[in-house]
């Protein structure tokens, strides 16, 4: 009865409890929703929501999940997992390693989406954020947290969206299978624009860099190649092409906080004006951009 009730499952977000405390309230909140969501069970183990929710270019629905054990759920479970959100304590040892613990398990359901939430983390944290960071980038997480601790050097991130906020971020930029696209727009996209608004003063103090910096404008290159097939494109395959192209982006996202704050800036200014030119955006156009108010 099981495997009818899961034929047509619906795609599925999993949650899973590291040794974090608020995890209802993390989904309440990425709900928009005044108190907890009431769950039923999806599989063992597992118990869920339905989630329908609207952006600017889609209609969506799926399945909040969530669970405090590594599990694999069910092969239609499997299929239909395609992103999972670790949350964890890192002032906690075993927390960390209930993290560590899941990476089997998610070589065999491979969602298209992996976050890593907490609280906040620092250098002094029992797992530092250094060896985090250098965590994510290896199996291609991205970090995120809730109430991070700001100082001098992270004032000027360019990567300043975090909390729920980026959380429901990356979830729409994701290309859901069942997604219902509306029509297409022709404007550029209100976040790009806050990234180009945001970058484009370093873009006139930028100079010829080392062979690194060169190495990474080519990779850049690259994706914004990428990019400009996947916007121009106008079938399903277009679509599967952006969101692998976003998955980089967050990986470059993750390179960037672990550089020096002037480092930072320069990569966070390739990175803007890649995506921009790729998206058909002259240099003009670049320039009104930065002075506008």
């Amino acid at each position: 009865m099981a495997e009818d009730q899961n034929k047509d499952m619906q795609p599925c977000c999993l949650f899973a409890l590291c040794g974090f405390e608020n995890e209802d309230k993390l989904i309440k909140d990425l709900m928009n929703l005044d108190t907890v969501p009431s769950y039923g069970k999806v599989v063992e183990d597992i118990v869920g929501c339905n989630w329908d929710f609207e952006t600017k270019y889609y209609t969506c629905s799926i399945k909040l999940c969530k669970t405090n054990k590594p599990t694999l759920g069910s092969q239609e479970f499997a299929e239909a997992l395609e992103a999972v959100v670790l949350s964890f304590h890192p002032d906690q040892i075993e927390s960390w390693n209930q993290v560590v613990s899941w990476l089997s398990y998610l070589e065999y359901l491979d969602p298209s989406v992996k976050l890593l939430v907490c609280n906040s983390c620092t250098e002094q944290s029992q797992v530092p954020r250094l060896e985090i960071q250098q965590w994510c980038i290896k199996h291609e997480f991205e970090l995120i947290e809730l109430h991070p601790l700001v100082n001098d050097e992270d004032e000027d991130d360019q990567f300043e969206v975090d909390g729920i906020t980026r959380i429901r971020q990356v979830l729409f930029a994701h290309t859901w299978s069942n997604l219902v696209m509306k029509d297409k727009p022709d404007t550029i996209s209100p976040y790009m624009k806050q990234l180009m608004d945001e970058t484009k003063q370093e873009q006139l103090e930028a100079t010829s860099q080392s062979s690194g910096n060169l190495d990474i404008h080519a990779e850049l290159g690259m994706h914004a190649e990428e990019l400009n097939k996947a916007m121009n494109a106008e079938s399903d395959d277009g679509l599967e092409s952006f969101e692998k192209l976003f998955s980089k982006f967050q990986l470059m996202k993750a390179k960037a906080e672990s550089l020096p704050a002037d480092e930072r800036k320069n990569y966070a200014e390739k990175i803007a004006m890649s995506f921009y030119a790729a998206i058909g955006g002259s240099d003009d156009e670049i320039d009104s951009l930065g002075d506008s108010d």
